[in-house]
């Protein structure tokens, strides 16, 4: 008797402890299993009649007491950023994300969304709403408050859990603008906004970690089918100066660039050239770039007769022609049935006409004065993406481009000014992304 009762307290206490793992299983499995309620964006709570909104989502963005986002210079900004601090008090330094917006007729009235790491307790809420002047607060989600000037009921709120910007381009700083609207602290970027604002706006991202700008069309356009993409050419190498214009520009324009960019292009032919040719069909779907006395130009359609442009070493004939009064005369001109030697590498064709030598490559016609530039684009190509370090470039159509390292410019006054300005090297890209247009600015 004794051994059988014996038995039961052993098979009780193994059970007991058999039991303990179980129930310490099922409560993991309860708490990290359970399904939780999502972590929303801080954006999902915007109102639908946003017209403008700063969403600093990197911690060091934050202003602190040492220094401000360097692209934001207004007082009054810099006012409002003092106004948080003493509103928060202590719970400043739990400041984690913050987005400045303001809606649709109240320009001059601001709010804020602001998401901390911890939220500050319920006795502290209460006297923080005592101080709040003209502003509602209100807790919308775990960490996050509402500082609006108008009654957190009346607010619609988008819901959007992603939006066109962050599938888009991913950036520590992001600003909305609506079809229109210019802050008095975005002047400084007006000449860049303006063209791509679209219907519905623009979205600008910035990153100082590498001094990357991003400019996105909130609003799809039509594609023409008419502008060239530099988005496949491939490069023998790093470039000192480069670019490209997909379309035809405006005479005006031309002038322009012609003047600040293509004189700094001092190993082309410049003289050959002439200057009606420099201020039209070299700068319309054709991209140039140079390195050292050495120049690389490419077209989406074969060179044809613009290729006699940038020959300065070439055989000649003597043509017989007549004047209106029926004298007879001998003129020299270039003989274009001279010979073109043939070449081959890789099993790739390449060809040589007097100093130029001439590729096709995909959908892309290189020439250049440099063979192992031709050379270098067959056994070793380098994706534009690759060399020029301006973000991720992936599906996006490359439309126009600007490179430039600043000591290679043989123009004093330019190279000068951008070396007074930090400025050792320069990239602009325009882009085509689903029908939605942008601009990309490295310095």
């Amino acid at each position: 008797m004794q051994f059988i009762t014996l038995v039961k307290k052993r098979n009780n206490f193994y059970l007991k402890v058999i039991a303990l793992p179980i129930a310490l299983l099922l409560l993991f499995l309860i708490i990290f299993l359970w399904p939780k309620k999502p972590i929303l964006p801080i954006k999902y709570y915007l109102p639908v009649n946003t017209s403008f909104y700063l969403h600093l989502k990197e911690s060091d963005w934050l202003p602190s007491n040492q220094d401000n986002p360097s692209f934001i210079s207004n007082e009054a900004f810099v006012t409002l950023w003092q106004k948080q601090k003493e509103l928060l008090g202590p719970y400043y330094n739990n400041l984690e994300e913050l987005v400045w917006f303001k809606t649709e007729g109240n320009f001059s009235d601001d709010s804020f969304l602001l998401r901390f790491s911890t939220l500050p307790d319920k006795k502290y809420l209460e006297s923080m709403e005592k101080n709040l002047g003209n502003y509602y607060f209100s807790k919308l989600d775990k960490n996050i408050l509402l500082f609006s000037s108008f009654l957190p009921e009346d607010i619609i709120y988008q819901q959007e859990e992603l939006s066109v910007e962050d599938i888009y381009f991913q950036s520590e700083a992001i600003i909305y603008l609506q079809s229109g609207m210019k802050p008095e602290f975005l002047v400084a970027f007006g000449d860049f906004i303006e063209p791509l604002m679209g219907e519905e706006g623009i979205f600008i991202g910035l990153d100082k970690s590498n001094r990357q700008i991003n400019f996105l069309s909130a609003s799809q356009s039509k594609i023409s089918g008419n502008e060239a993409d530099f988005s496949g050419l491939l490069l023998p190498e790093s470039m000192d100066l480069g670019f490209a214009f997909s379309s035809e520009l405006l005479l005006e324009h031309k002038k322009i660039i012609s003047n600040l960019l293509i004189n700094n292009f001092i190993s082309l032919p410049l003289e050959t050239l002439g200057l009606d040719y420099r201020e039209g069909s070299l700068l319309e779907k054709k991209a140039i770039f140079q390195q050292g006395d050495n120049w690389l130009a490419l077209s989406q359609i074969p060179w044809g007769e613009e290729l006699w442009q940038f020959l300065n070493i070439f055989k000649v004939k003597e043509v017989y022609k007549t004047l209106a009064d029926g004298t007879g005369y001998y003129e020299l001109m270039a003989d274009k049935d001279q010979l073109n030697k043939e070449y081959e590498l890789a099993g790739i064709k390449y060809y040589q006409m007097g100093n130029l030598y001439t590729l096709e490559r995909g959908s892309y016609y290189y020439l250049s004065n440099s063979e192992e530039f031709i050379k270098n684009i067959i056994s070793q190509p380098k994706k534009i993406s690759d060399l020029l370090f301006c973000g991720n470039m992936d599906n996006k159509k490359i439309e126009d481009f600007v490179l430039i390292n600043s000591d290679k410019l043989s123009d004093k006054l330019s190279r000068d000014y951008l070396v007074s300005k930090n400025i050792t090297s320069f990239k602009a890209f325009s882009y085509k992304i689903d029908n939605f247009s942008g601009l990309r600015l490295c310095y």
